[in-house]
């Protein structure tokens, strides 16, 4: 079932899904991702409350969320790997477990501006958690590029060529 707060509530059977939590009610509740991807591999059967059944496409328009499209496209991608994935509260964020290390990746749309100074923040903030960085951008196709991002700090440079003396 489709809440009105976007997430999905499973009624029935959830007790043998991994995805999602366990509310204290005893309730399994899945982010509209996981349960577009269950509804996608054939696990899960979702309805409205008024008990029609709802395709991944009504799903997707019932949960007006314009990440949702690329999140999902990533996520089953990692999945389809065996890759274990987990999503993040931050819009477009996923980690992914990747034998002992963790990476956390940032999800974009091609053709989407993004400052520079936003991809150099998420870099720092992933490195200083622990993270590793890595960039996901979704075609408009649905095709997927992943890039490893790496901080780099340069060293000054004392002597540019023979005969300069750089000053200070």
């Amino acid at each position: 079932m489709v809440r009105g707060d976007g997430k999905v509530v499973v009624v029935k059977g959830g007790d043998r899904l991994r995805e999602g939590r366990l509310t204290a009610e005893g309730v399994r509740e899945l982010h509209p991702v996981e349960a577009a991807y269950l509804l996608y591999i054939g696990k899960l059967r979702l309805r409205e409350e008024s008990g029609r059944e709802l395709s991944l496409e009504d799903m997707f328009k019932i949960i007006r969320d314009d990440n949702l499209w690329i999140l999902f496209v990533v996520y089953t991608d990692l999945r389809r790997k065996g890759k274990r994935v987990r999503l993040s509260h931050t819009p477009r964020m996923l980690y992914v477990e990747h034998g002992d290390k963790v990476i956390e990746m940032l999800v974009l749309e091609e053709n989407t501006m993004v400052p520079s100074t936003d991809i150099v923040e998420f870099v720092r903030r992933a490195i200083s958690r622990g993270f590793e960085p890595m960039i996901a951008v979704v075609d408009m196709y649905g095709d997927i590029t992943y890039y490893e991002v790496s901080k780099i700090s340069f060293k000054p440079i004392e002597r540019v060529w023979p005969g300069y003396e750089a000053t200070s």
